[in-house]
């Protein structure tokens, strides 16, 4: 599926007719989400792996990723990570597992928290707190068979720190939803933070599979289905969308830039050092 430069030039100039603070508190959302997501990715690497480093490489993945077939931007990762620190060939299945896996379990996370506050809210207060000690009671369970498991043992064996990587994953998830409820407030009815992250749900189950270059159309179809589905009508839901992906690749190519500006100002120095 390829778009159509009327359809971008359309999507454009009805985006400048949003509220300019709209418009930056979801760029800022973006960019912050892009940062939380390096951080994550950092974590999972070992110890030895500069921050810089890892941010510009994830930065540069993602940006492949979106763009070429089969995660070849994943490849990328890997074949620089092992430039920069050799040996890492040896242990990258294992720090992409972790980097996956706490992207993964956040996102369950979020899920869950979602399904229960929904579930909750049709219980009666009796009810209530007897779901509130089972899931205590699993919580308990869960600490010990991680505490006590192979799966820490795993996950924390070649990372720098498992625990905060999921940690800036729940927060690459959250900061999302955030920047769908501000693009969203502006119209009528709005979002609650749990019906923003079915939308999310949606929107990333929509695009699982890529059928297109960077998610053009499949990703604005799937966002505007799960809007329709919280109330907001499918034309605004897909202006909405379109914003939002546009946004997203402004904030992508934002850092990209900076990155590569940073590279380009360091090597100015040391050449100017060196004279």
């Amino acid at each position: 599926m390829r778009a159509h430069p009327f359809f971008l030039k359309n999507l454009f100039e009805k985006s400048l007719h949003l509220p300019k603070k709209v418009l930056l508190a979801a760029f800022l959302f973006s960019v912050a989400q892009l940062f939380a997501q390096g951080l994550r990715f950092w974590f999972a690497l070992p110890a030895s792996v500069s921050w810089s480093g890892s941010f510009k490489i994830y930065v540069l993945g993602q940006a492949l990723n979106a763009f070429l077939p089969a995660r070849m931007g994943d490849g990328f990762k890997v074949l620089a990570l092992e430039k920069q620190k050799k040996g890492f060939l040896g242990s990258a299945k294992s720090v992409f597992v972790v980097d996956k896996f706490s992207d993964l379990l956040a996102f369950g996370l979020l899920l869950g928290s979602t399904l229960l506050y929904g579930v909750q809210r049709l219980l009666d207060q009796k009810l209530r707190w007897k779901l509130y000690g089972f899931l205590g009671v699993l919580g308990l369970l869960g600490v010990y068979s991680w505490g006590s498991g192979r799966l820490r043992r795993f996950l924390e064996g070649g990372s720098r720190n498992f625990k905060l990587s999921l940690s800036f994953a729940l927060l690459e998830w959250s900061l999302e939803c955030l920047g769908i409820l501000s693009l969203c407030s502006v119209l009528s009815p709005s979002l609650a933070f749990h019906e923003a992250y079915w939308v999310l749900v949606i929107l990333n189950l929509g695009i699982a599979v890529p059928v297109s270059v960077a998610n053009m159309g499949t990703f604005e179809t799937s966002m505007a289905f799960g809007l329709s589905r919280v109330g907001i009508p499918f034309s605004e839901g897909f202006l909405v969308a379109g914003v939002h992906h546009l946004i997203q690749w402004t904030a992508m190519g934002t850092t990209v830039l900076l990155v590569f500006m940073k590279d380009g100002w360091l090597s100015w120095r040391n050449f100017q050092r060196k004279k």
